[in-house]
């Protein structure tokens, strides 16, 4: 993946012409919880929705997420807290974020 700038100039060489381009870093994202029925939705610079007991993306762009987890019937999360808050940047190959769903009245 490459960030194109469109208000910088083009520039000419050997009779054609190209842009600067600069790489856009990514990483791997992985969500484990303990629940099949689990479900979520990730939002930051990239939105994904996923759900069960391990999902993966690759390809992440870098930058800060917020991962909500879903009510699953019969269950709730624990701790009690359904979003988490997680950044993808340089340094991180995978990030991986663990949740726990406990029956209710358990």
């Amino acid at each position: 993946q490459h960030l194109h700038y469109p208000n910088e100039p083009s520039h000419s060489k050997l009779g054609g012409t190209y842009r600067t381009e600069i790489p856009v870093g990514t990483g791997t994202l992985v969500v484990i919880t303990n629940l099949e029925e689990a479900t979520f939705t990730i939002t930051g610079p990239a939105t994904y929705s996923g759900s069960g007991m391990c999902w993966s993306q690759t390809n992440v762009p870098f930058g800060q997420y917020k991962i909500t987890f879903n009510d699953a019937l019969g269950y709730e999360l624990w701790p009690l807290d359904k979003r988490k808050i997680i950044s993808i940047s340089e340094g991180f190959v995978l990030e991986e974020v663990e949740t726990e769903y406990k029956k209710i009245g358990e």
